[in-house]
């Protein structure tokens, strides 16, 4: 199994463009005008949901040091689902200043699982697949940003969901886009977009805002069973019976330094404890677990004084 090591991915939100790298575009003549000219023409011919900025971003990539109007206005352009591969232009001192990212290609779509349903969670090759679904992004990767960056387990397919909340747009919108109502906030995937890759409508249009990572709130989430007190209790349980290890990493590049946690493999490590994408451990299924554990204590220690005061009221 092809894995990429955690030196690699310590700027995992980085890596998720799939080696993008953007390239300043300077007013220059001679080949390179030329080729710019010719992204911009690309960009500028796309005809994806949010292709065309409106507002006060002109409606295809303006020329480099042209006059802008709103000052810092940042303005995309083009539907790539990875946000670092999409130009932007930037309104800076009075001057457009331009970007436009060279990045490896979208996997063709005969090489790409059917759907996006049946692609995520699943085995895939090779390292650093893109597929696009409607907007949203399959990559191929053995990666994790949340909670911790590491990226020591299979090469799986990590999917984008849709955007759940009602006034947002079910994809990442371009910055720079029209908006309603003012002040929306709408967050996006974590993983592909990092912890700034959510939207704020501000000013009529669409800028940079942070994301809520993990996403807790209800309209992301199905089947929601609260937690009854035996349930609880049990889980508390469980908890108490987990064995605390110390060890150090087989990595040599973390080796010499030894770490209290547990064992994926050990059998009395709870399955809401376990990531088994990862092989690891899954803290926020963890905190969870814990937090289970002191709400159970919580309420015998309030027993115990009811049971206090009783005896003392006998007195």
């Amino acid at each position: 199994m092809q894995r990429r090591s955690i030196a690699h991915c310590v700027f995992a939100p980085l890596a998720l463009v799939a080696a993008c790298s953007a390239q300043s575009v300077s007013p220059d003549s001679g080949a390179d005008a030329r080729a710019d000219s010719a992204n911009r023409e690309d960009a500028s011919a796309d005809t994806g949901p949010d292709a065309g900025p409106s507002g006060p971003c002109p409606a295809g990539i303006p020329a480099a040091m042209t006059p802008c109007g709103r000052e810092l206005t940042v303005c995309q352009y083009g539907s790539d689902p990875r946000e670092r591969c999409r130009p932007t232009a930037t309104c800076s001192m009075g001057l457009w200043t331009v970007s436009v990212p060279t990045c490896a290609p979208i996997t063709p779509t005969a090489q790409c699982p059917a759907t996006r349903e049946a692609a995520s969670g699943q085995a895939c090759a090779p390292l650093d697949a893109a597929c696009a679904y409607d907007g949203l992004l399959c990559r191929c990767t053995n990666c994790r940003s949340f909670p911790l960056e590491r990226c020591d387990g299979p090469l799986l397919w990590q999917c984008n969901a849709p955007n759940p909340s009602m006034g947002c747009p079910a994809t990442q919108p371009n910055l720079g886009t029209a908006c309603a109502p003012e002040g929306q906030r709408c967050d996006y995937d974590c993983e592909t977009y990092g912890v700034m890759g959510g939207r704020q409508c501000q000013g009529g249009v669409w800028t940079a805002s942070g994301n809520n990572c993990p996403i807790s709130t209800r309209r992301a989430k199905r089947a929601i069973e609260y937690v009854r007190d035996d349930e609880r209790e049990q889980l508390s349980r469980d908890v108490l019976r987990t064995r605390l290890a110390t060890y150090e990493y087989t990595d040599p590049a973390l080796a010499g330094r030894r770490r209290l946690g547990f064992v994926y493999e050990d059998q009395s490590t709870h399955r809401y404890a376990r990531d088994p994408d990862i092989s690891g451990v899954d803290l926020y299924g963890y905190t969870s677990l814990l937090l289970a554990t002191v709400q159970t204590q919580q309420r015998q220690i309030e027993q115990l004084q009811r049971e206090v005061r009783a005896l003392r009221g006998r007195r």
